[in-house]
């Protein structure tokens, strides 16, 4: 099934601490990178979310899926990696930018 997490970010550090598997992928690979996220910091959880999916062992095909028109494990990792992205948004720095007078 689609793979989902529950993950808890500290208010003050900012960094993830429990990650909980609500449902994981077939291979196990929601349980890696659930794993591999506690202590990163939420500007840059997404993207080890993505890391930890690329680099972990599955067998998911690299062919093309005609259906999503790219392969199942991109697929997958995106599916993932959105689900880190959503939980961790209100916890990321936001840098402004603020023009000279």
């Amino acid at each position: 099934g689609q793979p989902e997490l529950r993950i808890e970010v500290s208010p003050d550090s900012r960094a993830i601490g429990d990650v909980e598997v609500l449902r994981d992928a077939v291979c196990g690979c929601a349980r890696h990178v659930a794993a591999g996220l506690a202590g990163v910091s939420a500007d840059d959880a997404e993207f080890e979310a993505g890391m930890l999916h690329h680099h972990y062992p599955c067998l998911a095909s690299m062919g093309i899926d005609p259906d999503f028109s790219d392969t199942l494990m991109h697929v997958s990792g995106n599916l993932l990696r959105d689900n880190v992205a959503e939980q961790v948004k209100p916890f990321k720095q936001v840098t402004r930018i603020r023009p000279s007078s």
